[in-house]
């Protein structure tokens, strides 16, 4: 118990916090633009899912970039870690659309939505700190 004070003070829950609150606002956007084009513009489910995601990508990588990983020194490029990122979230994406399809068999879309962005953050998160936006060794 007398280590929670110190482990509240480590980067990774301090990043860990920031990349929640960025996931919140990409989660708003997110469900915002999915609703939209499932609803209002009556297009796919795949196709509601995939744009909305990307939307959320773009807007995901510029806080993450600036914000929850802003204070670490860069390995890479920004070009790499761009590339980098799209990666990792082509694999949340796959992830995302093949829950949101198993789900949508039985669960409300937006029910489905919802878990598939939970399977979706937690890829992300750990996938972005230890190989996208990580710092170099020794660092």
């Amino acid at each position: 118990m007398s280590q929670f004070p110190e482990l509240m003070k480590s980067e990774t829950v301090r990043q860990g916090a920031a990349y929640g609150a960025v996931g919140v606002v990409n989660t708003l956007t997110d469900f915002l633009v999915f609703i939209v084009l499932l609803y209002l513009v009556e297009i796919h489910l795949l196709l509601a899912n995939t744009l909305a995601f990307c939307v959320a990508v773009i807007q995901s990588y510029i806080l993450n970039n600036y914000w929850t990983f802003g204070a670490v020194p860069r390995k890479v490029s920004h070009h790499r870690q761009l590339g980098a990122f799209l990666l990792v979230q082509m694999g949340a994406l796959a992830l995302s659309n093949v829950t949101i399809v198993l789900l949508s068999q039985y669960l409300n879309p937006m029910i489905s939505k919802l878990f598939a962005t939970v399977v979706a953050f937690a890829w992300g998160f750990v996938l972005s700190k230890r190989f996208v936006f990580r710092s170099p060794a020794g660092i």
